[in-house]
């Protein structure tokens, strides 16, 4: 998981735990909203049973016609399934999304109302343990290595308001955020401590890097990703939603 700078900007109510009224003045969020350098390992995967080998080794070029599930419609899954499909010819209109919640996607996977799902760690995990999936391919590698999914978000009134507040949560992900780097042994028994992922689980689980600082040029790339696949009508400058760090 990458932490860092706090992104200021206004939340949306589309696709943001909480919505509109939330009394939390700092949300996760996606993308679409605003985005801080946050990074976990997806895997696109299938269900083995009760597919054929052949089947379970069908390469993205074949998922047209598939029906892939997602959490959200619209959101970073979708968004990055359209790249994953394009250079092997297909466009998103290849294939259905549908909505199934992650804790929800392994039962999705065996019941079939699913063929192939998104998913990160530890649903990844799950899956392949309650429905003995196989992974398909990873979304975040290639052209997509090091893409921005996910980070924290606050509007720009409260940021103005509560300066010290904000400058205090980016050294806390910032402190966090070297911790994991220096003993990365810490990770899996924070992920045990603040989570419901059992020391195990957390184990068997492939993070993604950790940074201390946003780069605009990589939250830049979201922009002109959602750009490419109509989720934006025109070109949007992300250097305005990113909040300095302190000090700066």
């Amino acid at each position: 998981m990458r932490s860092g700078a706090v992104v200021s900007a206004v939340v949306s109510a589309l696709g943001v735990p909480g919505g509109r009224g939330d009394r939390r003045r700092v949300l996760p969020g996606h993308p679409h909203d605003a985005i801080e350098e946050l990074e976990e390992t997806v895997k696109l995967v299938l269900p083995t049973r009760p597919l054929t080998p052949e089947q379970a080794r069908t390469p993205v070029s074949q998922l047209k016609g598939h029906t892939i599930g997602v959490n959200t419609l619209n959101n970073i899954a979708t968004l990055t399934m359209s790249a994953l499909l394009k250079p092997v010819g297909l466009a998103p209109q290849d294939v259905k999304f549908i909505e199934r919640p992650f804790p929800e996607m392994a039962g999705a996977l065996d019941s079939g109302q699913v063929e192939v799902a998104f998913l990160p760690a530890p649903f990844s995990q799950a899956a392949a343990g309650q429905s003995g999936a196989v992974a398909l391919a990873e979304p975040f590698a290639g052209p997509l290595a090091d893409f921005p999914i996910a980070g924290y978000l606050t509007t720009e009134t409260f940021t103005a308001q509560n300066p010290k507040v904000v400058a205090a949560f980016q050294r806390a992900l910032r402190k966090a955020a070297e911790l994991a780097l220096s003993n990365p042994a810490e990770v899996a028994p924070a992920l045990e401590k603040y989570t419901k992922i059992d020391r195990a689980t957390a184990a068997t689980m492939k993070l993604g890097g950790f940074a201390t600082a946003v780069d605009p040029a990589k939250v830049q790339r979201v922009a002109d990703l959602m750009l490419e696949f109509g989720y934006l009508k025109q070109k949007f400058d992300v250097t305005s939603l990113i909040a300095p760090a302190p000090g700066s």
